[in-house]
C-alpha cells in the first residue's frame, strides 16, 4: 500500500487567507473610528438660588498628525413641561471661518445655569478637522434632572436663650 505525505499546503493557504482578511478588516474599519467627537455633562443643584448648574464637556480624538479641529454644528436645547428652548454655550460654538481653532485631546468645557423646573437638556455637535474630515453624525449627551431643584429657604433667626 502507497501512502503519500501529508501536504501543508492546504492549512497554509487557509492561514494566508485568514490573516488577510483579518488586515482588510482592521485597514477599512481604522480610519472611521479614527476621527470622533465625544460630549459629556455633569449636574449640580445650586439650593442658593434654586437653579441647575450644569457642566458640559466636548472631547475631540483624531489620528496622529491631525492636531486642530473646530465645531462645524451645535445644538443645546433644554425642556420645561416638554418645551424646548435652544441655549448657547461661550467656548462650544460654531467657529465661523476657515480657522482650526481647537486642540485635539483639549477638552472645551463650558457652565450653563438652568431654571430649578428644567426636566431635561441636551447638547448635540459636529466637528471638522485640519484634515478635511467632517463628522457624518452628531456627538451628543443628555441629561434628565427632573425638575426638582429649588432655592433653600433662610432660617429664621435664632433667639438667644433667656
Amino acid at each position: 500500500m502507497f501512502r503519500s505525505k501529508p501536504s501543508l499546503r492546504r492549512p497554509l493557504a487557509v492561514l494566508g487567507a485568514a490573516v488577510l482578511g483579518l488586515g482588510a478588516a482592521v485597514m477599512v474599519a481604522s480610519p472611521a473610528s479614527a476621527h470622533h467627537s465625544e460630549v459629556s455633562v455633569k449636574a449640580d443643584c445650586d439650593t442658593a438660588t434654586g437653579e441647575w448648574v450644569l457642566t458640559w464637556t466636548v472631547n475631540s480624538y483624531a489620528p496622529p498628525g491631525v492636531e486642530r479641529y473646530k465645531l462645524v454644528n451645535v445644538v443645546g436645547k433644554s425642556f420645561v413641561k416638554g418645551e424646548g428652548t435652544e441655549f448657547s454655550l461661550p467656548g462650544i460654538a460654531v467657529t465661523e471661518g476657515n480657522s482650526y481653532p481647537h486642540t485635539v485631546g483639549t477638552p472645551l468645557v463650558a457652565t450653563h445655569r438652568l431654571p430649578g423646573e428644567t426636566n431635561r437638556a441636551l447638547l448635540r455637535v459636529k466637528a471638522k478637522w485640519e484634515n478635511g474630515h467632517r463628522e457624518q453624525e452628531f456627538a451628543s449627551a443628555e441629561i434628565k434632572l427632573g425638575g426638582t431643584c429649588v432655592k433653600e429657604e433662610e432660617p429664621p433667626p435664632s433667639r438667644p436663650p433667656r
